[in-house]
């Protein structure tokens, strides 16, 4: 599935406002607009959630883009995006007008208090222009729990750029929240997070090498509350954890 339009642009909707399940998509999604969203499987996630999706599709923009979606924010009401994770490349070229973008693997840009939990991105990330994540290239009042970004590079602007987000946001309103997030490959600036500006969320955004079974616990001891866990085949070591439903009794 080849799919191009002007703003907001995604392989299932180009808009969200529902709920979005256990989906699939490949090919590539590409958007034209220097402020639309663009995403594998919803370029604008407005309300509602996306849940148990899975992107492999190559996905390039001007403004928000994301693996998964574009934007993932909660103006309008609750939005989550829950295990779901993008194996596709994520490249944002710089808006022309503005001279920002925002790229992650997972997400572009998570604001408004939009909750992403328990996914993960393994394609390169890169973005010409301000923030570049390998998850989330701006939480900005939004939550970030049990995610990360496995394999590949994430390439952007010094000090803007880190292998979980590009930037994590304060201010007088608000601060994006991150919780037992984890890295691994080429990041420029070798950092989980480019800009912290809440000044104590780096240690929720580690790097791992290799090894998951001590990441997969960590991620797993943040989801206590959630329907969804890590789960890892310790069999074999060139495997990635998989987001898995709990059994309930």
């Amino acid at each position: 599935m080849n799919v191009t339009a002007n703003s907001n642009v995604g392989a299932i909707a180009g808009e969200n406002r529902g709920t979005i399940e256990n989906c699939s998509v490949s090919g590539s999604v590409t958007g034209s607009s220097g402020n639309g969203c663009v995403g594998g499987i919803a370029g604008f996630h407005r309300k509602g959630s996306i849940t148990d999706c899975h992107s492999s599709a190559t996905v390039e923009g001007k403004a928000y883009v994301g693996g998964i979606a574009g934007q993932n924010d909660a103006m309008l009401g609750s939005a989550s995006i829950i295990a779901c994770y993008s194996t596709g490349s994520v490249t944002a070229t710089k808006n022309n007008t503005t001279g920002s973008s925002y790229a992650g693997g997972v997400v572009g840009l998570n604001s408004n208090e939009a909750v992403l939990t328990a996914c993960y991105a393994t394609g390169n990330v890169k973005g010409e222009g301000n923030y570049v994540g390998g998850v989330v290239g701006d939480n900005a009042y939004g939550t970030v729990t049990a995610c990360y970004h496995a394999t590949g590079s994430v390439t952007g602007a010094s000090g803007t750029t880190g292998g979980v987000a590009g930037r994590n946001y304060k201010d007088d309103y608000g601060s994006g929240i991150l919780n037992a997030c984890y890295w691994d490959g080429t990041v420029t600036g070798d950092t989980g997070i480019g800009d912290d500006m809440t000044g104590n969320s780096s240690s929720e955004a580690l790097k791992v090498e290799g090894n998951w079974t001590d990441a997969v616990s960590k991620m797993n001891a943040a989801l206590t509350d959630y329907d969804w866990e890590w789960s890892l085949d310790t069999t074999n070591p060139d495997t990635l954890p998989i987001p898995v439903k709990k059994e309930t009794n």
